[in-house]
């Protein structure tokens, strides 16, 4: 707005300007104003990530149906409705923010209920017990419905039009706009690494694999026996499971909010096999839950526990697991901005 007779605001006292005062730099006529969008996740990464939800929730709403209703009520009625529910949201998770979420969602219904297919046949133990190629089909409908449910509850971004700056801008905004829309290369660009949580993030994973007896009898009190897991003939599988979710969980907080999720889940695996391995040596080599839940998975006796194929077996399965969490975590839980953005202080022209 312009007044007549004066070079300053009356309302604020700042200079006023006018359009002929322009940008001298040809280079800086026009600045984009808008930042690039964040990049958006492949087909074919959502339908990975979607298939490895759905197997996750299956497994833990089977437990949990154990749990609470014992598992001679795992029917094959029950069982079928926990597959359909667990493939639903799995998919419903893939076809969030996509325009058109049905199609992520039928391909995990094909992938998860090709998986569950075969398996189901393959320990049938013969034609006769092949029911499952009946219900196949119903997994890519379940998921394909889910899919576009998720699209609708959380739709795709809007896109707004990139604007920039014409060369006709003041000079003292477009030099204000200039500084904006400055480069992140002209800025540090490495992420700092947050030992401290590291080493919070390393103990909780190492306590998740040698307390999980612990957590288990402490889950069964609690809920007043809703959750019995078996007792001490399940010690071993249900404390595998327990330390898989608690050392994903350890990876996801340590990368939150830090952009370099990788970074700070491998180095909290790696101090986690580090605190591991004292304590391996201090209590004398014994055999924790989560370990031999591991090696009765794989079919490993517990005698061969310090056998180089089992150590392996064992480390590649915390730093793939603490890693994984750390990735998942540094994506569901971003950097708002860049630290040096969050500190910036823009001088105001007078």
């Amino acid at each position: 707005m312009a007044y007549a007779g004066s070079m300053n605001c009356p309302k604020c006292g700042l200079r006023l300007v006018s359009p002929q005062e322009v940008l001298v730099d040809p280079d800086n006529l026009f600045v984009n104003v808008i930042p690039e969008a964040p990049p958006q996740g492949t087909f074919l990464g959502r339908v990975l990530i979607g298939s490895i939800c759905s197997l996750g929730l299956l497994l833990s709403f089977r437990e949990l149906t154990i749990a609470i209703l014992g598992p001679e009520q795992l029917v094959v009625s029950t069982l079928c409705i926990i597959r359909f529910l667990a493939v639903a949201a799995g998919s419903m998770l893939t076809g969030a923010g996509r325009a058109n979420g049905s199609q992520p969602g039928l391909m995990v219904g094909l992938f998860v209920g090709s998986l569950l297919t075969i398996n189901d046949v393959i320990n049938s133990g013969g034609p006769e017990f092949w029911w499952p190629i009946g219900i196949a089909v119903g997994y890519p409908v379940v998921a394909g419905i889910g899919g576009w449910i998720g699209s609708r509850i959380w739709p795709e971004p809007v896109q707004l039009p990139n604007v920039s700056v014409p060369s006709a801008v003041s000079a003292s905004r477009a030099s204000l706009i200039t500084r904006l829309g400055s480069s992140d290369e002209e800025r540090p660009s490495q992420r700092p690494t947050l030992w401290l949580r590291i080493f919070v993030c390393a103990l909780i994973a190492f306590a998740s694999i040698i307390a999980t007896d612990q957590i288990r009898l402490f889950l069964a009190k609690a809920s007043i026996g809703m959750f019995n897991t078996g007792g001490h003939f399940r010690a071993a599988a249900v404390g595998a499971q327990l330390a898989a979710i608690l050392l994903v969980v350890a990876g996801m907080i340590s990368g939150a909010s830090t952009g370099a999720g990788i970074r700070h889940g491998l180095l909290t695996s790696i101090l986690t096999i580090v605190n591991l391995w004292v304590s391996v040596v201090i209590r004398g080599f014994p055999i924790d839950p989560p370990v031999a839940g591991l090696l009765a998975y794989l079919n490993i006796p517990e005698t061969e526990v310090m056998a180089p194929q089992s150590i392996a077996i064992i480390i590649g399965t915390i730093v793939t697991l603490v890693t994984s969490g750390g990735w998942l975590g540094s994506q569901l839980f971003p950097p708002l901005a860049p630290e040096w953005m969050r500190q910036r202080h823009l001088p105001t022209q007078v």
